[in-house]
């Protein structure tokens, strides 16, 4: 069972019962398994003689219980080696699992931490999305409506800075739309080397069949005109196609910091979305 779910033994402390039951002869054989010789795991074994049917009928106290297990392995010419490091009795086995309890206990303190630290900020931020109750008081409505639009309008001012906070896994406005225009970038990079060919390709027909009094090489302007014209005509498609991103990008930023600021309060929100979807 153990090997189930701890298959390299990394967190399994074997415990050997019934040390008193042991056959005659068989002892070296048990000692080999406890000194982790036979079935190895990383924390090692343990070896108790707990109460048996009997003594607990005569309803034999813990303390004596426990005397006399020490007795039986300071008497025992095989296992009180076991005593002597520490590897037997059951206030031993006690003492090791408390020691063993607090390792994992300071192991996990850092991740519990880090868990805890990751929930208090979420339920910061949803009490801030939630904000105070809507004042019952005509002037103090006025003065909150005026501090809900005021803090619309600096969460926007930041996005247009670059400043704004964004969670661990979020990106800033900024990154979006710069991952937009590196991709542009690749797509003037593949049209550098279709220009080059086209310009190539122009000039020889030129020098072939046009070319006058005009040094070698040198290309009629009309004829340059031409090819330039041809490639920005390849490119404004995907130029409008970039331009048209980055403003649903910038419109799906500005509306999601509307709804953020604006969630509870459904005329408020929809002229926001009506002005945004204007831009």
């Amino acid at each position: 069972m153990a090997q189930e779910v701890d298959p390299r033994g990394d967190r399994t402390i074997g415990v050997l019962t019934k040390p008193d039951l042991v056959d005659k002869g068989a002892e070296p054989t048990v000692m080999k398994v406890a000194q982790n010789l036979t079935y190895h795991l990383q924390k090692g074994y343990m070896m108790v003689r707990c109460r048996g049917q009997e003594e607990i009928t005569n309803r034999l106290s813990l303390a004596e219980a426990t005397r006399k297990e020490t007795m039986f392995f300071q008497k025992h010419p095989h296992f009180r080696a076991l005593l002597q490091e520490g590897n037997a009795t059951v206030p031993c086995l006690a003492e090791r699992l408390t020691n063993e309890l607090i390792l994992h206990i300071n192991k996990s303190l850092p991740l519990l931490e880090e868990q805890i630290r990751e929930s208090h900020q979420r339920a910061t931020e949803e009490l801030h999305q939630c904000g105070d109750d809507t004042p019952s008081n005509e002037a103090d409505r006025m003065f909150f409506l005026i501090d809900k639009i005021k803090m619309f309008n600096q969460d926007i001012e930041k996005l247009t800075e670059g400043e704004e906070v964004v969670k661990e896994k979020e990106t800033r406005l900024f990154n979006k739309i710069r991952e937009e225009f590196e991709n542009w970038v690749l797509v003037l990079t593949a049209n550098i080397q279709k220009v080059k060919n086209i310009i190539h390709e122009k000039v020889s027909i030129y020098e072939k069949q046009y070319r006058g009094k005009e040094l070698l090489g040198f290309v009629n302007y009309k004829t340059f005109q031409t090819i330039v014209h041809q490639y920005l005509e390849q490119l404004v498609d995907p130029a409008l196609a970039l331009l048209q991103k980055a403003v649903e990008i910038v419109r799906q930023t500005f509306s999601d910091t509307a709804k953020k600021h604006f969630s509870g309060f459904s005329n408020l929100n929809q002229r926001a979305q009506n002005k945004i979807e204007d831009l």
